[in-house]
């Protein structure tokens, strides 16, 4: 669970409703969020409530990492969550938490979104 109590737009961010999330078939979870970001409304909402800020976001493994033709692709489908919910989603299904960080860069503000699993 990730609680994310903020002035600057980020909890309400999180709490865009979206009316439909389909991963099919990502190969990383970086994949999966990449999808995730794609969504109109997700980009109507990064716009509203953090402005011209920039997400990006990654994945970090730890320990041994399996051949990219061994691992299993990343797929879901939700309807009526929230952008936190389908994020909880993307972690459950890919074995990682996330978190969502602020910073800046040059004097612009940089959110990241990053996912952090254990590599079997």
């Amino acid at each position: 669970m990730v609680n994310v109590n903020s002035n600057d737009g980020i909890s309400s961010f999180l709490q865009t409703m979206l009316p439909k999330v389909e991963i099919n078939k990502a190969a990383s979870l970086r994949d999966a969020l990449n999808e995730l970001l794609k969504i109109p409304e997700v980009r109507r909402q990064e716009q509203r409530y953090l402005g011209s800020r920039l997400i990006q976001g990654f994945a970090y493994g730890f320990g041994q990492a399996a051949k990219p033709d061994e691992r299993e692709k990343l797929s879901l489908s939700a309807t009526n969550v929230t952008v936190r919910e389908a994020l909880n989603l993307i972690a459950l299904k890919g074995g990682a938490v996330w978190l969502l960080s602020p910073t800046r860069c040059k004097g612009r503000a940089i959110y990241s979104i990053d996912f952090v699993a254990k590599q079997d």
